[in-house]
């Protein structure tokens, strides 16, 4: 069965609409995975709370023994390596081959929603090391980012490309309640 569903989906992809849709899409998860090698990169030099200016700690990032500044850094260099691997990835589906393009769409979806996620992360790490002394403001940036991060996940796990024999019952549950 397996068989006959992928040669049905590449003859479809050898139509000329399916092919454009998916060149487009290639192109426009290209913009996106660059923009975010760019607010990346960005984001690793202009740290929360500056650099140490004076002492034996010059140049040093002024948060760095913080664990928010940890898992800050964490996050962000999630978000690069992996923007960076769907980058390179969606250049190679610019062979315009169908089988080669769907191929990267498969691998690259999971990873770009990764390493969104891990972006947004990385903000609010950073948003957090940067109000920590105000308490109130705090709290609510953790739970701002909480509920972002539920919402974002609970919104495009059902959109994961995964083979349904392989998922367990209770996960197959929830990610059909969480799809409707």
């Amino acid at each position: 069965v397996k068989l006959v569903i992928e040669d049905s989906d590449s003859k479809s992809l050898h139509n000329s609409d399916n092919l454009m849709f998916s060149k487009e899409s290639v192109n426009t998860l290209l913009l996106v995975s660059t923009l975010v090698v760019g607010i990346t990169f960005v984001q690793g030099f202009t740290i929360p709370g500056g650099y140490n200016s004076s002492g034996n700690d010059v140049g040093t990032p002024t948060f760095l023994t913080h664990i928010l500044f940890k898992i800050f850094l964490i996050c962000n260099t999630m978000a690069m390596c992996g923007s960076i691997t769907v980058s390179l990835a969606l250049m190679w589906a610019q062979t315009h081959d169908p089988n080669v393009i769907s191929a990267v769409m498969r691998f690259t979806l999971p990873v770009l929603g990764v390493t969104l996620i891990m972006m947004s992360s990385s903000f609010l790490a950073g948003v957090a090391l940067t109000v920590y002394h105000v308490l109130w403001l705090r709290i609510f940036v953790y739970a701002m980012g909480f509920f972002f991060t539920v919402f974002i996940v609970g919104f495009l796990a059902p959109l994961m490309d995964v083979p349904v024999s392989y998922v367990p019952g209770p996960t197959r549950a929830f990610l059909f309640l969480a799809f409707i």
